[in-house]
C-alpha cells in the first residue's frame, strides 16, 4: 500500500542505477504505512536515482518506477516553454518567497542551491541547541526527518534535482524562481522510501516555519488521513501545496494516486508534458489532475555538484511550484486562492488534464487584473475543385 511519487530515472557516471520499489510495512500496531516514492529520471550518461522514504507514519511512501528520456536536452527547454524569462523581466523571480522541498533532502553546498537556501533566523548553526524552541535542534536550512538531524543532506539525488528546478540560482542552472528561498525538508531515505506520517510531519514543519509553497514530488495508491490533514492545515495557514500526479500512465479519474487525488482546495496536482508538447508517456492524467507542465528531460542540479537531466512528474511539479513563487513575488498580497485560480484559468487547454498546460505570463496577467484570454480558434483550410481550378475557402472551426 505504498505512496508513489513522480517517476524519474537519473543517470550519472558516479551514481549507481537504482530501481524504485514499494514502501515497506511500518512496525506499527494499527497504522497502515503508505510508501511514498520519488520517481527517478533519466539522464544521458547516468544511472537512475531513488528517492528516500520517510521514517514514521501510518502509511509507507515510496518512489515510482524509473523512466528513461530519449535524448539529452541542449538547453533548459522547460523554462522557455512556460516563458519564465518573460515574467523575470517583469520583476517576478520568486524574491521573498520560501518554497519547501519535501523530498530526499538536497546537496546543500551545490553552487546553484547554496545561495538560495532558506535560513532560520532564530537558530544558531552547529551549537547543538534548539535555539528557537521549536523541538528541532540546528534546523538552520530545514530538517532531516529521516536521520533526525538539523542537516537535511540528500543521499539519493532526487531532492537535489527537484530543488534546482524550483530555485536554481543561475550560476549554471536557472530555476523557475531563481530568487526564491529553498527550505529543504528530508522525508525520504537514500532508497527514496518513506512513509506518509513523516511526510505529513515535514509539511507541518514547512508551514510552521514560514513556507508559502510546499512541493511534494511523490505519489502512491493509498489515501492517508494524517497526510491529507497536513495538506489541509497548510491551506488554513495560507500555504499552497503542489503535488506530482505520478508516473503510472494511468487515468487518475479511475485509478487515484495520493496525495495528488486528495480534493484539497489549496493543492495543485501536476502531470508531465514532453518536449513535443504532448502528455509524457509515463505521466498520469485525467480531469482530476489540475495542470500539466514540462517534465521530460529537465536539466537541473545533481549530487555531483553539476547538472543532470531527468524525466517524470517529479520534475513537472517543481516547475509549477517555482511558477507560483514568481507570481507571488510580484503580487505578495495575493491569497493562495487567487494564485491557484490565476494559474488554472490561464492554462492552455489540452493534454487530458483539468485545466491545460502552464502559461506563466498569462497567469501573471490574470493576477494583475487582466481577464484570461479565450483559446484562439483554429483556421481550417479546405480545397474545392471548380473547373480544374483550386480555390481555397477559409472557415472558422
Amino acid at each position: 500500500m505504498g505512496l508513489a511519487r513522480g517517476q524519474e530515472a537519473a543517470r550519472t557516471a558516479k551514481e549507481a542505477n537504482v530501481q524504485c520499489r514499494p514502501g515497506r510495512q511500518a512496525l506499527a500496531l494499527t497504522a497502515i504505512l503508505m510508501p511514498l516514492v520519488c520517481a527517478p529520471i533519466a539522464q544521458a550518461t547516468a544511472t537512475s536515482h531513488r528517492a528516500a522514504p520517510a521514517r514514521r507514519s501510518t502509511t509507507p511512501v515510496a518512489k515510482a518506477p524509473v523512466v528513461a528520456s530519449p535524448a539529452a536536452p541542449a538547453t533548459e527547454w522547460g523554462l522557455t516553454t512556460i516563458a519564465a524569462p518573460a515574467v523575470w523581466a517583469q520583476g517576478a523571480q520568486g524574491q521573498g518567497i520560501v518554497v519547501a522541498v519535501v523530498d530526499s533532502g538536497a546537496l546543500l553546498a551545490q553552487r546553484d542551491l547554496a545561495p538560495n537556501l532558506w535560513v532560520n533566523p532564530s537558530e544558531i548553526a552547529g551549537n547543538g541547541i534548539d535555539d528557537d524552541h521549536d523541538g528541532y535542534v540546528d534546523d538552520v536550512n530545514g530538517y532531516d526527518f529521516v536521520g533526525r538531524t538539523g542537516t537535511p543532506t540528500d543521499t539519493n539525488g532526487h531532492g537535489t534535482h527537484v530543488a534546482g528546478i524550483v530555485a536554481g540560482a543561475c550560476k549554471a542552472i536557472c530555476g523557475v524562481a531563481p530568487q526564491a528561498k529553498l527550505m529543504i525538508i528530508r522525508v525520504l531515505d537514500g532508497q527514496a522510501q518513506g512513509d506518509a506520517a513523516t511526510v505529513a510531519q515535514g509539511i507541518r514543519f514547512a508551514v510552521d516555519h514560514g513556507a508559502k509553497i510546499v512541493n511534494l514530488s511523490l505519489a502512491g495508491p493509498d489515501a492517508d488521513a494524517p497526510l491529507q490533514n497536513a495538506i489541509e492545515y497548510a491551506g488554513q495557514q495560507g500555504v499552497l501545496v503542489v503535488v506530482a500526479a505520478g508516473n503510472g500512465a494511468a487515468n487518475m479519474d479511475a485509478r487515484p494516486s495520493y496525495p495528488a487525488s486528495f480534493q484539497t482546495p489549496n493543492m495543485l496536482s501536476v502531470a508531465a508534458m514532453g518536449m513535443d508538447g504532448r502528455l509524457g508517456s509515463e505521466s498520469d492524467f485525467g480531469r482530476t489532475v489540475s495542470i500539466a507542465a514540462p517534465g521530460q528531460s529537465i536539466v537541473s542540479t545533481s549530487m555531483s555538484g553539476g547538472s543532470e537531466w531527468r524525466t517524470g512528474t517529479s520534475m513537472a511539479s517543481p516547475m509549477v511550484a517555482g511558477a507560483l513563487a514568481d507570481l507571488w513575488s510580484r503580487n505578495p498580497t495575493a491569497t493562495w486562492q487567487q494564485l491557484r485560480s490565476a494559474v488554472l484559468t490561464s492554462a492552455t487547454p489540452g493534454l487530458q488534464v483539468g485545466s491545460g498546460t502552464l502559461n506563466l505570463p498569462a497567469a501573471l496577467d490574470v493576477l494583475n487584473g487582466a481577464p484570461a484570454k479565450a483559446p484562439a480558434k483554429k483556421t481550417v483550410v479546405k480545397k474545392t475543385v471548380i473547373k480544374k481550378t483550386v480555390v481555397k475557402k477559409r472557415t472558422r472551426a
